[in-house]
């Protein structure tokens, strides 16, 4: 997709592409859809998925109600956009973090360091494995764990693909001779096979950067479930999108529970 704007001396800021393609845009309502534009816009011109904006600032740059302010902000995260905190410091604020629209799951920051394949560690391996294969897990091993294998038609019967996430992680194999992936290989033949199951061929390099952002978000979800349920009392939502929110005496956290779907 190239950008029409480059060279033009124009500001601009990206919006996910995922929001017109899969439909999200005609389910945001206008005072919702101005929040996360603001929300998009602060993010990026603080290299950042996470910051904090005040209601005033928020009603002024919007120019909404303040009433309003909260019920939009839900909305976005009922939508699986936003995750966000509503505390009290120098006065009321909002802080928000952006999450990827296709897996509801946290963004993470450009900053973090860059994994490698060669050092990730037995938790980054089986955390990966855990995102794609949960559904079909079966039971732990000492170095891994056994689930139903994705990638042939008699998967449901009984468990036939290893992990192994201990010492070299990241292999896998099929022990069902019939299967086309029998043979497994590394955490990235997973990942490409795993995509081709759905239709899509994608590259080394592609795989690598996917399963890179499935470790990270997971351990930056790991970290702000820790950070919630710190000290917290939990008031179940009664919606359709299973809203939870949780309340401590300074501040309220909202996240959605959701699948994913990258």
């Amino acid at each position: 997709m190239s950008n029409i704007f480059r060279g033009l001396g124009m500001v601009y800021f990206q919006v996910p592409d995922e929001i017109v393609s899969t439909g999200l845009l005609s389910k945001l309502p206008g005072k919702a859809l101005s929040i996360y534009l603001l929300i998009l816009a602060t993010a990026q011109r603080k290299s950042s998925p996470i910051v904090r904006l005040t209601s005033a600032e928020i009603t002024e740059a919007c120019d909404i109600n303040k009433n309003h302010v909260t019920p939009s902000v839900k909305k976005l995260a009922a939508l699986g956009l936003i995750s966000f905190l509503h505390r009290k410091g120098a006065g009321w604020f909002y802080e928000f973090e952006l999450l990827d629209p296709g897996t509801r799951l946290p963004i993470p920051p450009a900053s973090e360091k860059e994994l490698s394949l060669g050092t990730l560690t037995r938790k980054q391996v089986h955390s990966y494995f855990m995102y794609r294969l949960l559904p079909d897990f079966s039971h732990p091993t000492d170095d891994g764990f056994v689930a139903r294998c994705p990638f042939h038609s008699s998967h449901k019967l009984k468990p036939t693909l290893s992990v192994k996430v201990a010492g070299g992680g990241g292999v896998w194999k099929c022990h069902d001779t019939d299967c086309e992936r029998h043979d497994g290989g590394s955490m990235l033949d997973f990942e490409m096979a795993f995509q081709h199951l759905r239709g899509r061929r994608i590259n080394s390099t592609s795989a690598w950067e996917r399963i890179t952002f499935i470790i990270r978000s997971q351990e930056r979800k790991e970290m702000l479930d820790d950070r919630a349920l710190t000290g917290v009392s939990i008031d179940a939502a009664a919606d359709e999108d299973a809203e939870e929110s949780f309340t401590t005496n300074e501040e309220t956290f909202y996240t959605l529970v959701g699948n994913d779907v990258l």
